[in-house]
């Protein structure tokens, strides 16, 4: 299960997860920023894509693998890929993000996700909640991701300034 947490000192946000969770975060943010151009916002595709090539490198095992208990019986589990885990427990992979970054990237895929959804659900008065797009996994998934970095930044801000960031991230940036 994708999962994600604030660090000790409150700075940076840990994403965590499975290869299977993180792989799907990965592709559903690929899938939704798109192409090279297709957007007209390079500055913002190129820092999402940031996060994927540390998502990517997660995947791969060159962060360090945290055990954790899976509840699973020892007799009823197969051996993971390459050892990585004791019979009884799983394992996550960490990948670790700044606030600021994490913010911008959040209050971007607000517009990639928007501009996917227009283009799946051509002519379409309201593309997010056209039937092609309602039941989207990429969405789905990117917008899980959203709601867990939300959940992580009320739990280190005041609840004014929480209501005042989510508002701005709501609203959106102007583009580049």
């Amino acid at each position: 299960m994708l999962t994600l947490r604030n660090t000790p000192n409150m700075d940076r946000i840990e994403i965590l997860g499975n290869q299977q969770d993180l792989d799907a975060l990965y592709s559903s943010l690929r899938t939704i920023v798109g192409d090279e151009g297709e957007h007209g916002v390079e500055g913002h595709r190129l820092l999402v894509l940031s996060l994927c090539t540390d998502l990517r490198h997660a995947i791969q095992g060159d962060p360090e693998v945290e055990l954790k208990d899976s509840g699973f019986e020892s007799n009823k589990m197969r051996s993971t890929v390459n050892d990585v885990s004791e019979d009884t427990s799983g394992y996550t992979r960490p990948c670790t993000i700044s606030y600021p970054e994490v913010l911008f990237v959040t209050m971007f895929l607000n517009d990639f996700i928007r501009d996917y959804a227009r283009k799946k659900a051509v002519g379409s008065r309201f593309p997010l909640l056209d039937e092609i797009n309602l039941w989207d996994a990429d969405i789905a998934y990117v917008r899980l991701f959203q709601s867990l970095v939300v959940n992580c930044l009320e739990e280190v801000v005041t609840e004014a300034s929480f209501k005042r960031i989510l508002n701005l991230m709501s609203k959106g940036l102007p583009k580049d």
